[in-house]
């Protein structure tokens, strides 16, 4: 009976390597959008190669749009290939999805621990084919990387052999490493441990003491604070303020309205990853019980025993929650959306089993009709993937990009709005245009960076138009128009212009 079950656990590991495979290639383009992010992280890598950060730096004047520094853990593993490729979108765009092959598998395990092979099987496909997932692995961002190592923290956590404690510091080291946010699987830990010990203490009443306990919370806890501190400050140098960056988004009185308004995004966030291209009365079906399901489901698994990615999945959401800052949609969801679905199932396996006797056939049923309702969207990504993106590598960008390259000096100060990705494609020094949009700061930040030039968009139908930036640039008689094409025009000061 055991070979049985480890004979069909292996089938449907091969069938689901076979059901994934075309995830490597479904929209992974050559070209970027006009986000920002991903030019940061590239630009970190191109460093990591030249043993110089001094790149970083050519990017100033973002207080208020970008700390100076991501995580450096992303870059670290885009590095070697930037080093092999050079800035290759393709490449990079190609490295997350083989990440993301890598936790679709490792999700089929962790999903077995709760459930039956096939159910386990479905909801990795649920996750793996979710239209949400499939745009977002066309960014070049590193929330793949990060939810492919909390998974494998959870799973070598979880699995209390040899080396287990070492196995989950590893993971935990490089989640901290590839985001800041990864704190939170520690402070997770120790949470758990605080309640067991708690829990021990009122059924023995004494306390849990544990010499090799002690060690392996330390393990845990201290060792990958210590392996960022050496890996960032000591190894890389990277300046320690960087994360402070982030609290001044922290610092409100209306941490209340926050919470409360991020929630209702959140919601929508969640929902919209079941509403697809079918009939409004299945996407209103899908969304409702995806909804009841969760809820119930969560209230059951905290009920029933309350594990370390339960401990997560709460102080996660709290944090998102807390976090004024939503234009990330599923992209900040995507790290504990495979435990949404494990909720889900436990709370559609709770309900159903209630109502109905032949629970497995339903619940079989339900994962079979979220994921063919999936068919329309996928089927329009694939249409999609050849398609150039409107971004830092279209021609009218490329265009602006040539010329700067050819016709300015690696001195000059440029503004623009999107100042990683211009770095990226121009290699030149520029401040973002975000932060410096009133009158006195624009005027300002043109002084205090002694700004040469300015790039905007004058073209209403593309991305990057906004006509504040064109208004403050007319209440600049000094910057005169010296090249442009049918979307960009550069502005040049004039420094013969009398103030």
């Amino acid at each position: 009976m055991i070979n049985r079950k480890k004979s069909l656990s292996l089938l449907l590991k091969l069938l689901l390597l076979l059901s994934i495979l075309p995830l490597l290639y479904i929209n992974v383009k050559s070209t970027h959008d006009w986000g920002d992010d991903f030019a940061q992280y590239i630009i970190q890598a191109k460093c990591i190669c030249i043993h110089s950060f001094s790149s970083v730096y050519n990017v100033s004047g973002l207080e208020q749009y970008s700390p100076q520094f991501r995580p450096l853990g992303f870059s670290l593993i885009l590095a070697p290939f930037y080093s092999f490729f050079g800035n290759n979108t393709y490449v990079f765009e190609m490295v997350n999805s083989v990440f993301l092959l890598f936790l679709c598998l490792i999700l089929f395990v962790f999903f077995e621990k709760y459930f039956s092979n096939l159910i386990s099987f479905l909801l990795v496909i649920v996750f793996a084919y979710n239209p949400s997932l499939s745009w977002l692995k066309q960014e070049i961002m590193s929330e793949i990387v990060f939810t492919f190592l909390i998974i494998s923290a959870f799973l070598m956590y979880s699995n209390k052999g040899n080396y287990c404690y070492l196995k989950t510091c590893f993971f935990v080291s490089c989640l901290l490493l590839v985001k800041y946010i990864g704190i939170v699987l520690i402070i997770a830990y120790l949470t758990e441990l605080i309640f067991c010990n708690i829990k021990y203490y009122i059924k023995h009443k004494k306390v849990l003491e544990s010499k090799e306990r002690l060690i392996n919370s330390f393990i845990i806890a201290i060792v990958p604070l210590l392996i960022y501190y050496l890996v960032t400050d000591i190894i890389f140098k990277i300046p320690s303020g960087n994360l402070t960056w982030y609290n001044k988004f922290f610092i409100s009185k209306d941490m209340f309205a926050i919470a409360f308004n991020n929630l209702i995004d959140y919601k929508d966030v969640f929902l919209n990853s079941f509403e697809q291209e079918v009939p409004h009365y299945v996407n209103i079906l899908l969304k409702t019980s995806a909804c009841i399901f969760f809820i119930a489901g969560v209230i059951l698994k905290f009920k029933n025993k309350m594990e370390l990615q339960d401990y997560f999945f709460v102080f996660y959401i709290t944090l998102l929650l807390l976090y004024p800052y939503t234009k990330g949609g599923f992209r900040f969801l995507l790290p504990v959306f495979p435990l949404i679905l494990l909720y889900i199932t436990y709370g559609a396996m709770a309900i159903i089993n209630s109502f109905f006797f032949q629970k497995k056939i339903l619940i079989y049923l339900y994962f079979a009709i979220i994921i063919f309702s999936y068919s329309i969207n996928i089927k329009s990504i694939v249409i999609q993937t050849p398609i150039m993106e409107i971004g830092p590598q279209d021609k009218y960008f490329s265009e602006s990009a040539e010329y700067i390259k050819k016709n300015t000096l690696e001195k000059d100060c440029f503004i623009f709005m999107k100042p990683w990705a211009f770095n990226l494609f121009t290699d030149r020094k520029v401040i973002p245009f975000e932060g410096h949009t009133s009158v006195k700061d624009f005027k300002s930040a043109l002084i205090t960076f002694n700004v040469k030039y300015i790039l905007a968009c004058y073209n209403p139908s593309y991305e990057l138009y906004d006509v504040n930036m064109l208004n403050l640039i007319a209440n600049e008689p000094k910057y005169k128009r010296v090249w442009n094409n049918t979307v960009f025009a550069l502005y040049k000061k004039n420094d013969s212009f009398p103030r």
